[in-house]
């Protein structure tokens, strides 16, 4: 059944003649209603009057087509994102196939587009549009173009082989590649990041990406697909897991809009991703970044639409870590979103944010020091925010320490101690001092039953062949 002329937003292209687009009054974020429980409404069309090479299923179960890949790329690259107009022109209904005229923002058929780059083949028909299919692909043959590229000493009835794509799995299988081996190849080349292909976005912090060859295994065309968990941050859910015996719970307040925000940020975009740790149960934690470079849950976390998660979040380097805690803090200010009736904790201090320039005066442990403002020549005892080095012996208690503490802050001591520094704190806590004394004893009592622990990030300056260089 045909409808009329619609504008959307392509939100996903699944092969070189399949689309995904949603509505444009559902396109962005902002437009969903804080405790949505169903998904944006979209239509998976198939363009009309083309066949495009097919890609093989993800489980091995079917071969690729040649060229599959190439025609997929193209289509994606030119609609993905972008506003568009269409219709559906015939419905399969036994099948649930929709077919349909896709033109872009400049005006231009997309099947038009894929068979004059040679990508798709045209379908028999009596329409103008199937006559001009016909003609672009006539004259894509003839120019030897995509699917239609044929070798220097062919007859013309033999196209050129190029190696077939193979996608590997993560797992202990054949075909597969181990989680840990993805975290080995970021860390052993001091956290490179690899190009990689967004395929789909289950939970808002939950992403299957298809990990690109590099430079140098371009010619073995083998990709890696594995989903990985944002490091350092926790989303409101959409798709929960359900305990047996227990009702179906539903969509987590924000859920929706927060699966929107990735969708739109990265879905189906060329994106980069390092992989950081695993965590007890083998899942593959990894930093994901948008094409123009910016981290993922950094930008959720700026948008209040995630939170920052400690346990996970100790996987990545301070200075990132640091930069997640200062993009919650701005959502906290503005009370965005998650943070809409946000009221700071009697035990948390507002003060936290601010840069001071200091001297480090005494190095008390590996994650401990001693800092002398150069303002107003006042000491402060601060901790490195995110870390947490061996524990010093103390006196009093029998606590021998634990190993590697000496040495911890000796490496420490080493690196800062007279130096000048600019200190950043990140957050205040207000703590029980001596765990929690006497009860009972009246609000002043209890004031001074607690005392305030400062966590900041410390940077400085040390020259290497005479450029300075900022050290964390």
């Amino acid at each position: 059944m045909a409808t009329g002329w619609l504008r959307g937003v392509v939100k996903e292209v699944s092969s070189g003649d399949s689309v995904v687009v949603v509505s444009s009054g559902c396109s962005s974020h902002e437009q969903i209603p804080p405790n949505c429980q169903a998904l944006r409404q979209e239509k998976r069309l198939i363009l009309s009057g083309i066949m495009a090479p097919r890609l093989g299923r993800r489980d091995g179960s079917t071969n690729e087509e040649p060229g599959a890949w190439s025609s997929r790329e193209n289509l994606r690259r030119a609609l993905v994102g972008q506003g568009v107009v269409f219709r559906v022109d015939d419905v399969i209904k036994g099948k649930n196939l929709e077919f349909g005229t896709v033109f872009d923002s400049q005006n231009n058929n997309a099947a038009l587009l894929q068979v004059s780059a040679g990508l798709a083949r045209a379908k028999d028909g009596k329409s103008d549009l199937a006559h001009q299919l016909k003609q672009a692909e006539e004259a894509a043959r003839n120019k030897g173009l995509g699917i239609w590229t044929f070798g220097e000493n062919s007859s013309g009835k033999e196209r050129k082989q190029n190696p077939r794509r193979k996608v590997l799995g993560v797992g202990d299988g054949d075909g597969c590649v181990t989680a840990q081996s993805l975290v080995d190849r970021s860390k052993l080349r001091n956290r490179m990041r690899y190009g990689c292909v967004v395929e789909s976005v289950g939970n808002p912090h939950v992403l299957r990406v298809l990990v690109k060859p590099t430079d140098s295994e371009k010619q073995k065309r083998e990709f890696v697909q594995a989903t990985v968990f944002l490091c350092g941050v926790a989303c409101p859910l959409v798709q929960r897991r359900q305990q047996e015996g227990q009702e179906t719970q539903g969509t987590e307040a924000f859920g929706v809009r927060s699966k929107v925000f990735v969708e739109n940020l990265v879905l189906s975009r060329d994106c980069e991703v390092c992989f950081e740790e695993l965590d007890k149960f083998g899942n593959v934690y990894a930093s994901v970044y948008t094409p123009q470079g910016e981290s993922v849950a950094e930008l959720l976390l700026r948008e209040g639409l995630a939170k920052v998660l400690d346990w996970s979040g100790r996987m990545l380097p301070s200075l990132a870590s640091s930069k997640q805690r200062q993009a919650e803090k701005a959502a906290k200010a503005r009370k965005a979103n998650l943070w809409h009736d946000y009221v700071p904790s009697a035990g948390v201090s507002e003060d936290a944010g601010g840069e001071m320039k200091c001297i480090v005066t005494e190095v008390v442990s590996g994650d401990t020091v001693v800092l002398l403002s150069l303002k107003d020549r006042s000491e402060r005892r601060v901790h490195l925010s995110s870390l947490r080095a061996p524990r010093m012996p103390t006196r009093g208690n029998n606590n021998q320490g634990e190993p590697w503490a000496e040495e911890a802050k000796e490496v420490l001591r080493q690196k800062i101690v007279g130096k000048e520094v600019t200190a950043r704190i990140e957050y205040e806590r207000k703590v029980p001092l001596g765990g929690g004394g006497q009860q009972g004893g009246g609000d002043q009592q209890q004031q001074q039953q607690m005392r305030t622990l400062s966590f900041a990030s410390i940077s400085y300056e040390e020259r290497q062949g005479g450029a300075p260089k900022t050290v964390n």
